[in-house]
Parts: structure tokens; C-alpha cells; sequence
């Protein structure tokens, strides 16, 4: 990859108030979740008849919780062994895999298969960590930074899915954070903003951080528009990566950045990946941090639960963005 990071300066919070997009996205209440969760990790799987499912669990509350997107109607699934929260997780072949977390289970892989309404146990982390940003590439799940130790860390490793063996040797962040959104395209691992140190809220940061496997290198993008953590994952949809909510702790309102009285913001960070210019979409009409959006197969975009104010902090909404 060609090292783009010199033509990138960090002036988030400048270029927050100069972005201009147009505003493509809608926002829509759905039926509420049977509990507050916050810090969340979800995952759409797809049911026998053919029916789309979101699973959330989280900070709260131990249970697993199923939302059918067809019926709109919430139940109740096997609970997990781990009940941790700020846990990675990938849907790899219609199952759920969760990796880590903050608590409890910090060096877990948990595997949840709707169909026989079972959770199982991958092998387990080299070490225990929580928060970190993961991506899914080449069969190899990138398990990268997070919080260890009650610190932040910038290593990355590699579970293989086939083997069910985790592998050192990825190259580490620029920049150790945890609480980042992270997405994948094209074969590479986008990492924005996130946070430093133990488990607080903080100013955040704006670094958006590209790794690739092929190379095993990372370089620096166009930063955040404005620095945060919090945004749970990122979701790309033809060829642009959205990034949702998040929070601070510089006190808010703010207007122009889009923070909220209680310290959470509603804007929706969109980033061409061609480009790589930033441009802003439809607030969130539920403003949110400690979120897990995920994107079905017609391109909707699913947020439950997740904190409506700083901190710890669960509640009970559930809304989707469609295009």
C-alpha cells in the first residue's frame, strides 16, 4: 500500500464543521428491545425458512436476544457461558463468533449457531482482552488493540477459522485504541477513531487506520471528521464506510459536531473508500454510543440498544437506517 498518512493532517474537529453530504438516509423506530443493553455485539444470521435474524447481547443483561426483521418481533435465546461486554464479533458461515471481552470471558471465542439455538467454544485467546477492533479477511479473523490489563494495546493476532488456532505475527497499530469502529473492504481492515487507556471515556481520537494483510502494514488515512469512541462497528455499503454515534467526554451540546447534552453524538461519518473523502449523512434520530450497527443482505442497517448518555449507560432502543 502506498503510505497516503503524510497528506493527512489530525484536525478533526475543524473539519467537522466544514463537511457537508447529502443527507440519503432515513431512520426508523422498531419494536423495542425486552431489555436495556448497552456496549453491544450483534450479529444478522439467517433462520431454516430463510428469515432474517439479529442477535444482541451486551452490557445489562446476560441474555441472548433474537429480533426477527420480518415479524419484528423479539425472543429469547440460549444464554452464553461468558457474560462479558465490549466483546469483538464476526458472522463467519451463518454463525456468530464472539472474541473477547471486558469482565468476564476476556480470553473466550463463544460461537452461537441459530439453528440449534446453542452456544459452543473456539480456542481460546492467547490473552485476555476486550473492546478491540476485529475485521474478518481470508478466512482469518484480526483481532487488533483493545483493552488488556486495564490498558490499551496495539497488538493484532489472527484466529484461523478452519483450524480453530489463534497465530501471532500481524503487524501492531500506529496507534493502540480501543472503543474504535472498524470495517472491512477490499481485503483491508479499517480502524476509526477509538480511545486510549482503561476502560473511561475520554476526548477520543481521530485516526482512521488501514491495515493490510497482504503487506502486513498499516498506514494512516483522512482522519475522523471528529474524534470519538464508541461507535461500535462500522458498516460498509456500496463502496462507503458509515460510522455511527459514539461519545465523549468534552461536554456537550455542540451543533456542529453533532454532540448531545449527555455526551453522545448523533452524526453518521460516512467515508468513500475510493476517495477517501468524508462526508456527513442523516443524524441518528436515537443517538447512541456503545453500539454494534449491522447491514442485512438489502442493506439496512440495524442498531439496538447501546447508551443514550456517557459512560455506563443501556437502553432499550431499536432503530434501522435504510438508503
Amino acid at each position: 500500500m502506498r503510505a497516503r498518512a503524510l497528506f493527512f493532517c489530525t484536525c478533526a474537529l475543524l473539519l467537522g464543521s466544514q463537511l457537508h453530504g447529502a443527507a440519503a438516509g432515513t431512520w426508523e423506530s422498531l419494536t423495542d428491545m425486552p431489555v436495556a443493553l448497552g456496549e453491544v455485539s450483534a450479529g444478522l444470521l439467517v433462520s431454516e425458512n430463510n428469515q432474517t435474524v439479529l442477535v444482541v447481547l451486551g452490557e445489562g443483561d446476560g441474555g441472548t436476544y433474537l429480533y426477527n426483521t420480518d415479524t419484528q418481533e423479539w425472543r429469547s435465546g440460549a444464554p452464553r457461558q461468558f457474560e462479558g461486554n465490549h466483546i469483538g464479533a464476526e458472522v463467519i458461515g451463518n454463525k456468530l463468533y464472539l472474541f473477547g471481552g471486558l469482565r468476564s470471558g476476556g480470553n473466550q471465542v463463544q460461537i452461537y449457531n441459530l439453528e440449534e439455538d446453542e452456544w459452543q467454544a473456539g480456542a481460546e485467546l492467547p490473552y485476555e482482552a476486550g473492546s478491540a477492533a476485529t475485521a474478518y479477511i481470508g478466512g482469518k479473523v484480526y483481532f487488533c488493540g483493545g483493552i488488556r490489563d486495564d490498558d490499551t494495546i496495539a497488538e493484532c493476532i489472527t484466529y484461523d477459522v478452519e483450524t480453530d488456532a489463534w497465530e501471532e505475527g500481524a503487524a501492531s497499530m500506529p496507534y493502540g485504541v480501543n472503543h474504535a469502529a472498524s470495517a472491512t473492504y477490499n481485503d483491508l481492515l479499517y480502524v476509526a477513531g477509538g480511545r486510549m487507556g482503561r476502560n473511561r471515556v475520554g476526548p477520543g481520537f481521530d485516526y482512521l487506520q488501514i491495515y493490510d494483510p497482504a503487506t502486513n502494514e498499516w498506514e494512516l488515512g483522512p482522519p475522523l471528521p471528529v474524534a470519538r469512541g464508541g461507535m461500535g462497528k462500522a458498516v460498509v455499503l456500496d463502496g462507503l464506510m458509515y460510522v455511527f454515534g459514539g461519545e465523549s467526554d468534552v461536554n456537550g451540546p455542540n451543533d456542529e459536531t453533532g454532540l448531545t447534552a449527555t455526551n453522545v453524538f448523533t452524526r453518521v461519518d460516512v467515508l468513500d473508500l475510493a476517495t477517501l473523502e468524508w462526508t456527513l449523512d442523516t443524524p441518528m434520530t436515537v443517538p447512541r454510543h456503545g453500539i454494534f450497527p449491522v447491514v442485512d443482505r438489502n442493506g439496512a442497517v440495524y442498531l439496538a440498544g447501546g447508551g443514550v448518555r456517557r459512560g455506563n449507560s443501556q437502553s432499550q432502543a431499536n432503530t434501522v437506517f435504510t438508503l
